[in-house]
């Protein structure tokens, strides 16, 4: 093991411990009944992809439609604090 190198060149930049404890591995009992991953049938994949496309398209629109009423907003004299400044 290289000495403790406080730029990493020749050695760890790390000081590591002169003494090093092993511990043994924890017994993991096995589980009683097996199981495994759900994997999602191609109908399954399919409606959940136009699931999340519906998503998308319904936020895209509240999107939209804030970005309008801001514009509106900015059209109409609003100011940054909310109230009409060419009133």
């Amino acid at each position: 093991m290289l000495p403790h190198d406080k730029e990493g060149k020749i050695g760890p930049k790390k000081v590591l411990p002169d003494k090093i404890e092993v511990l043994e591995p924890n017994e993991r009992p096995n589980p009683k009944v097996p199981f495994s991953e759900k994997f999602l049938t191609p109908e399954e994949k399919a409606k959940m992809d136009r699931e999340i496309e519906l998503a998308k398209m319904a936020l895209n629109k509240k999107l939209l439609d804030a970005q309008e009423q801001m514009q509106d907003m900015r059209i109409h004299g609003y100011g940054t604090e909310g109230t009409a400044t060419n009133m």
